[in-house]
């Protein structure tokens, strides 16, 4: 989907515009010139108010400590307001000049600028809490006058700091969008700031929650500035407008421009890139009427701009054509494209069949949309307000792209809505709906979408309809599925022990069953692989005596990893299931029950997470011969202990995990890993811990062998007592010169490359 392409929400586009557009004075850009005025310090006091000020001048840094001082203020821009001591500084300007304030701190400190000796709210004229560092606020201009410094802390923080003053030539300093304000620069075609398509009046935007009245963000252009709006329209009348604001010396004009793209790298970022204007400006008056398609720059100009009074100005856009989420003026990222692909609005479950998605369709610019299912059944999709639409639905097997008629397909029209009904889903592809209208509106036909599921109960919904599978030398795939279905047996690690019956019920996961037959005994692997709808689950194998169901599926006994018995009093679940991977050596020759548990629901915090429901893919297959080796081990990276007192980091990036989850510590340890290897020359005491980051570690060191039916484990740590984030892990261990061991940086639990693709550091200290 490229939502981002069409901002739906006029918030989100004021959101945009408001985080770049800092107060004014907040920037981080710079003067130039030397300075023309002379400031000097004229505080007297002891600086613990502000009418008490300590003298701050040019040039010459001051050194400061907040740390016992009164707490007299609490900053606007104050990240974690709290009582934090302070202190206060003062200057004096005899000229027009430019102001940089500079705060030096390893603390997190915050400092503002003032104009009078109040230090209040009304005074400020800049504040600066950007991070627990150096902060710094830049003035283009200021009169001669007297101005107070107030350094504050955050959260009780007080310390240290080192303030400086430097005084420049006065000069106009842009609006928040410049680079020369700490904007991104909106200054040519190509740095435009993307408005979306939707309607959008500066104006009436409030910057400023705290007035009653309408307090529009700042937008200004100092001598010869121009500014840049990229905007996207789906085609009809497009009313633009730029007014300069009342009690301006100067003006703003506004020109409207065809916008070049670059439509491979638009397709390739998902966001529009632009190369520069195309063709003769086109007049307010024209858009107004008719406008093709397309995407358009908005380019505003200046007269009369000063350097102490740069123009203000806003502007306006109404489109008569308001696109939805999924449109787009290039093909290649328009719902009609994009639906035939990976990216498109698709509906595939009813866990959300009464959420209307909200769509609209205008100016000839179709939509699209997917109905997948992933069980048998049928459907019903509902266009809200689409009743004057025409539907034209196909169908794309799986591993194709063609398109075929669907013909288990009818509509219905009623009361200003049109249903579209799916009659014996099929689970081999995807279903692909056009809508048209029959002439192009002018104006947006606004329509909602809600999909709802009606699945056939999974035939191996309980032990007595199990469904056959085989398990041979070579990989097979068994597509199933629990979207309607029972919890027949309490699973062992897919959560269903940690669900309270008595109050949530229905948080227990769902279970389907398999029949196996093993002819022989034999190594068995067993894969569970999500396919849709979000499916996540475990996988269990019990023996299954005479393939026959006991009355009280309680009864039936699990097999462990090694291939006897699971005991519930001795062993830990995990010893008897698995989530991606399950592998049993030695498995006799028998009938087994495979069940593939979803996983439970679950209460976290403030999120109520229901049971897990979709498609999946259960795949089988058995090594005689025995389970290769572990990824991990085979691919293990030899390395070399430092001197005594020494360390090395050694980076683990997500790409050097091995892809399955193959070896486990004593502490943990269910993800995938990454080995290393090293035979010390002397005996040594060590240290191995890895830093912080988004992969939840687990550290431990085997010796003897890297992968074993039982591991020579020396150390194993899955959260380090030093830090508190729950993420990082840290062992001591005492190593013999001369034996080969192995240090393994496990993952807690499964990885997902979006959450921390830089991975993580393992640092090895000798002692």
């Amino acid at each position: 989907m490229f939502r981002t392409l069409l901002p739906v929400a006029l918030s989100a586009t004021a959101a945009l515009l408001l985080s770049a557009c800092p107060e004014p004075a907040e920037g981080e850009g710079e003067g130039e010139g030397e300075g023309e005025g002379e400031g000097e310090g004229e505080g007297e006091g002891d600086g613990e108010t502000c009418a008490g000020a300590l003298a701050l001048n040019d040039g010459a840094p001051v050194s400061g400590d907040t740390a016992g001082a009164a707490d007299d203020i609490t900053l606007a821009c104050d990240y974690d307001p709290g009582a934090s001591g302070d202190l206060f500084y003062s200057f004096t300007l005899d000229a027009d000049a430019s102001v940089t304030i500079d705060l030096a701190t390893e603390l997190d400190l915050s400092v503002a600028l003032f104009d009078a000796d109040t230090c209040d709210e009304g005074a400020q004229l800049g504040c600066a809490d950007a991070a627990i560092a150096d902060e710094q606020i830049v003035v283009g201009y200021l009169p001669p006058g007297s101005y107070f410094v107030a350094v504050n802390g955050n959260s009780g923080i007080e310390g240290a700091f080192t303030l400086t003053l430097t005084l420049g030539a006065p000069v106009c300093v842009g609006d928040g969008l410049d680079a020369d304000a700490g904007g991104t620069g909106n200054e040519t075609p190509a740095t435009a700031l993307w408005l979306g398509g939707t309607s959008l009046d500066t104006a009436a935007i409030d910057n400023d929650d705290s007035t009653p009245e309408i307090d529009p963000i700042d937008l200004h252009m100092c001598e010869g500035d121009v500014d840049y709006y990229l905007l996207a329209h789906l085609g009809g009348g497009l009313d633009a407008s730029v007014t300069t604001n009342a009690g301006e010396s100067g003006s703003a004009t506004g020109e409207l421009y065809l916008a070049t793209i670059d439509e491979a790298a638009t397709a390739a970022q998902g966001a529009p890139v632009v190369t520069g204007e195309s063709g003769a400006a086109i007049p307010f008056a024209t858009a107004a009427g008719d406008l093709a398609g397309g995407y358009y720059l908005l380019k505003v100009s200046e007269t009369g701009a000063e350097l102490t009074n740069p123009v203000g100005y806003q502007f306006a856009f109404a489109h008569d054509c308001e696109p939805d989420g999924y449109d787009s003026p290039i093909a290649a990222l328009d719902d009609e494209t994009t639906a035939t692909g990976d990216n498109g609005l698709t509906f595939s479950d009813d866990v959300a069949a009464d959420a209307a998605v909200a769509l609209g369709i205008c100016a000839g610019n179709d939509d699209a949309f997917v109905v997948e299912a992933f069980a048998t059944g049928s459907a019903a999709v509902t266009l809200g307000g689409g009743g004057a639409l025409t539907a034209a639905v196909t169908f794309i097997a799986d591993g194709t792209t063609a398109e075929v008629a669907a013909t288990n397909v009818t509509t219905a029209v009623a009361a200003g809505d049109q249903t579209i009904t799916f009659s014996a889903l099929d689970t081999g592809g995807r279903y692909l709906v056009r809508l048209s209208e029959a002439a192009p509106s002018t104006t947006t036909v606004a329509y909602s979408v809600t999909a709802d599921f009606t699945y056939d109960p999974a035939a191996n919904d309980t032990c007595a309809g199990a469904e056959a599978i085989t398990a041979i030398d070579s990989q097979q795939t068994f597509s199933g599925n629990n979207m309607v279905a029972n919890s027949e047996i309490v699973g062992l690690c897919n959560g269903d022990a940690d669900v309270d019956m008595a109050t949530s019920p229905t948080d227990i996961g769902t279970d389907v069953f398999y029949s196996l037959n093993i002819a022989a005994p034999t190594n068995l692997e067993l894969r569970l692989e999500g396919t849709g709808g979000g499916y996540s689950g475990s996988m269990t194998v019990y023996r299954y005596p005479g393939a026959v169901c006991p009355s009280d599926l309680s009864t039936l006994v699990a097999v462990k990893t090694d291939g006897t018995d699971y005991n519930p009093a001795t062993d830990e679940p995990g010893d008897a299931c698995a989530y991606d991977r399950l592998r049993i050596a030695n498995i006799p020759a028998g009938d087994y029950l495979v069940v593939a548990d979803g996983s439970a629901g679950a209460f976290i915090i403030i999120f109520v997470i229901p049971p897990a429901k979709g498609a999946f893919d259960l795949k089988t297959q058995t090594f005689p011969a025995g389970f290769p080796p572990a990824e991990a081990c085979t691919e293990a990276t030899t390395i070399t202990l430092p001197a005594a007192g020494a360390s090395i980091d050694l980076p683990v990036a997500f790409a050097d995990y091995s892809a399955d989850s193959e070896l486990r510590g004593s502490c943990g340890g269910d993800g995938q890993e990454r080995v290393f290897t090293f035979t010390p020359a002397a005996n040594a005491n060590l240290t191995l811990s890895t830093a912080a980051a988004g992969v939840d570690t687990v550290v431990y060191l085997r010796s003897a062998a890297c992968e074993a039916a039982a591991p020579v484990e020396v150390g194993c740590n899955d959260d380090s007592a030093a830090t508190d984030d729950g993420l990082a892990s840290a062992v001591d261990v005492a190593v013999t010169a001369g034996t080969e061991y192995f240090l393994v940086v496990d993952s807690y639990g499964t990885i997902a490359a979006a959450g921390d693709p830089n991975g993580t550091t393992l640092t090895v200290a000798v002692q």
